[in-house]
């Protein structure tokens, strides 16, 4: 592009000389049309009655200087840029020159003209590999000539914006490098420091960047660069907004001094945490708080459980940790009770009074919850704790909060206002409210809530009970080993099922399966074990179902037995067998001669995806799936002989 010999003909007065009309430019004119093309054209030359004038301006647009036209070489205002293109683009140069006087182009590559490239700008199609080269353009005018500064243009046959020479230069390869990464691990990629021309495989030459973050307040950076030589000092001062307080630095930068320095030797992230105050944020205006660890924790009204406000952990890293801390005296037995939650795959956030952990943990991401723990007489120091002690791989935000502290005294600790037989201090820390009962089970260990007070275990921990063993029969007796109402958690037991005369045992069912006699259990929560005997009589599968008129048999997996441990009549009935395969099954038929009804009362206590089905000649008449009591079922028998079948 060539700015020359511009004329305006709608601002410039027009005077009258014999020979011809000349066009006068005027001193006015000519700072208007300055001010108006500031930042693009330098010089602008006019015809007056005397000549031609040169009038110079500066950058905002005054003039400078006026003048009679001096002759000299072209003035490149904008030299060729380097450019990296890729397979299938084009490449193009251009230079901006400021003359004049008519000027010509000549474009060269490697030093060597290009036939026809003679226009301000060059087009390169199919672009190849052989194109890498240096561009460059000579510029001429009647008074001499000047060459541009060379262009570099490079090829990058893979897309990434990195040149295949620059990647085989640093990295022998072309494929084991990409735009985006950070051989060196200073936080500055690959395309950046090609850019930039620094080393990237040693950091020589390089150009780390700063970067700020804060929430309720911002951080002045002084000196505030795009990039940063290595090793240079920079400022930083966080400046909280209304209401809020300066808590500390996270990231690269840790420690509450307010400004502090930062030495780049490398790229760098840095947090500035701001905070409501702690006693307003978690309700306690007569505690005072204390917080540290690597980050300290902070007041916020983002995520809170009342709507208001709540403490937040600060954000941490690997093997860091964030603890928020108060000291409170209570009269008399005590609890502290609040809501906490936690958003993290792999932190946890703990409790401590006194130095003791206490036994309830947030180890995954929660909604809030109610907590509670007991307060001795006398000064108590509680310590909440978010920790990552694990690699840090979070793809999320990852914090934890507190809300709503408070701090109960119980002058009578075994005051028992809701009349449940539980005293309210302990339900609240045990139970963390009143709403459970004393003959709930809130751990399902198979030991309600008020025989877990009594023994003194904890009823929201599975592991903390003294399990039972519960043992039925009929037809026979078990023996345990040791025999105890109570035992240890974890204690094994030995059974052995013991029949009664015209009986034989066949199986455990409850919390103990299959036939081995003896067998043994392990006391992990309180459990049912019954011993099932068949009886073992000639006819004793006609007995159960109360038909010795007929004659029955049973086959399948595995036979039906009679017994007496559960029936209908209060004396016997069959049972099915015990099937360990979903494939398995089990039958009794008997053949009937009809017409007449047929009634007969059945149960059914399913595993899974177990049906018990009753078919006439091999037609299914109806099922059971589902688990269910007796009932009673009656049918009509038609004429003739037909088989009945429970499978």
């Amino acid at each position: 592009m060539t700015i020359s010999n511009m004329r305006f003909p709608s601002v410039i007065s027009e005077i009258s000389r014999p020979s011809a009309t000349r066009l006068l430019l005027s001193e006015d004119m000519g700072n208007a049309i300055g001010r108006i093309l500031k930042g693009f054209v330098f010089l602008l030359l006019a015809e007056c009655a005397h000549g031609q004038v040169l009038f110079q301006y500066d950058l905002p647009g005054n003039l400078v200087s006026q003048g009679a036209e001096s002759p000299g070489v072209p003035v490149i205002v904008r030299q060729p840029a380097m450019q990296v293109v890729s397979a299938g683009d084009n490449g193009s140069f251009s230079v901006v020159v400021a003359d004049v006087a008519p000027v010509s182009y000549q474009w060269r590559f490697n030093a060597t003209n290009i036939a026809g490239a003679t226009a301000d700008t060059l087009l390169l199609t199919n672009v190849t590999a052989a194109s890498q080269g240096n561009y460059s353009v000579v510029v001429a005018n009647p008074s001499g000539s000047v060459t541009s500064s060379p262009a570099m243009l490079y090829w990058d046959s893979v897309g990434d914006g990195l040149p295949d020479s620059w990647k085989i230069k640093y990295f022998g390869s072309v494929t084991n490098v990409t735009a985006s990464g950070d051989a060196t691990g200073d936080g500055v990629s690959n395309l950046q420091k090609f850019y930039e021309g620094t080393n990237p495989t040693n950091g020589a030459g390089l150009n780390p960047r700063l970067i700020v973050d804060g929430l309720n307040g911002y951080v002045r950076v002084s000196p505030d660069l795009d990039k940063f030589s290595l090793d240079q000092t920079v400022t930083l001062l966080a400046v909280p907004s209304p209401g809020f307080n300066f808590v500390g630095w996270s990231g690269d930068l840790e420690g509450a001094n307010n400004p502090v320095t930062v030495t780049m030797t490398k790229t760098k992230r840095v947090t500035a945490v701001f905070g409501l105050p702690l006693d307003y944020s978690l309700n306690t205006s007569n505690v005072v708080w204390r917080s540290g660890g690597d980050v300290p924790w902070f007041g916020q009204d983002y995520v809170t459980y009342d709507g208001a406000a709540a403490a937040q952990s600060g954000p941490i890293g690997t093997n860091e940790q964030s603890w928020l801390e108060a000291t409170v005296f209570v009269p008399s037995v005590a609890t502290v009770n609040f809501w906490w939650k936690m958003a993290s795959f792999t932190a946890s956030l703990t409790v401590s009074v006194n130095g003791a952990p206490q036994s309830r943990t947030l180890s995954r991401s929660s909604d809030w919850q109610r907590a509670g723990f007991y307060l001795v007489p006398g000064y108590n120091v509680i310590r909440w704790t978010y920790a990552q002690n694990t690699f840090y791989f979070d793809p999320g935000f990852s914090a934890a909060w507190v809300d709503q502290v408070s701090f109960t005294a119980y002058p009578d600790e075994y005051i028992d206002t809701d009349f449940d037989g539980l005293p309210d201090l302990w339900e609240l820390t045990q139970l963390e409210d009143l709403s459970g009962s004393g003959t709930a089970d809130s751990d399902f260990d198979g030991v309600n809530n008020h025989d877990e007070y009594l023994e003194g275990t904890e009823p929201a921990n599975p592991t903390s009970v003294f399990p039972r063993l519960t043992v039925t029969a009929s037809g026979g007796r078990v023996a345990l080993s040791p025999a105890l109402t109570r035992y240890s958690y974890l204690h094994p037991v030995t059974l052995r099922a013991i029949p009664d005369p015209g009986f034989t045992f066949t199986g455990w069912s409850g919390d103990l399966a299959g036939a081995t006699n003896p067998a043994s259990v392990m006391m992990d929560r309180s459990k049912t074990v019954n011993a099932m005997f068949a009886m073992s009589t000639a006819n004793a599968l006609a007995e159960a179902l109360d038909a010795t008129n007929l004659t029955w048999s049973t086959g399948g997996d595995a036979p039906w037995f009679g017994q007496s441990s559960t029936n209908h009549d209060g004396i016997d009935a069959a049972q099915t067998p015990l099937l360990t395969d979903p494939a398995q099954q089990s039958w009794v038929r008997t053949t009937v001669t009809g017409p007449g009804p047929l009634s007969f009362w059945w149960k059914f206590a399913p595993s899974y995806d177990d049906l018990l089905e009753f078919s006439i000649d091999g037609i299914a008449q109806t099922n059971l799936s589902l688990m269910s009591d007796w009932q009673r079922m009656t049918f009509n028998v038609p004429a003739g002989a037909h088989v009945l079948q429970w499978t």
